[in-house]
């Protein structure tokens, strides 16, 4: 389970709770836009980890680049129409 801070075509920064490695390979599943039913399912790898300095010891210590492996042009119109988010 993950907090989407934000999102990209070819890649994500996400709030989770368990520490992940650097280069790690993951599989990430999400609605866009939140509520939506279609599920997008794309596979990635942790770019780098960090320890989340608005949350060190709340539900989300770390913070998660993750790259895809391939570029989701399906996500390019949808990440243009969401609002930016805060810092976590």
């Amino acid at each position: 389970m993950a907090l989407n801070h934000n999102i990209s075509a070819g890649g994500m920064l996400i709030a989770v709770s368990t520490q992940l490695e650097a280069d790690a390979p993951v599989r990430v599943n999400f609605q866009m836009p939140p509520g939506d039913a279609t599920q997008h399912i794309i596979e990635g790898r942790v770019l780098r980890i960090e320890e989340n300095r608005d949350d060190p010891e709340g539900i989300w210590p770390y913070r998660v680049a993750v790259v895809f492996d391939e570029v989701d042009q399906e996500l390019v119109p949808l990440s243009r129409k969401l609002p930016t988010a805060s810092a976590l």
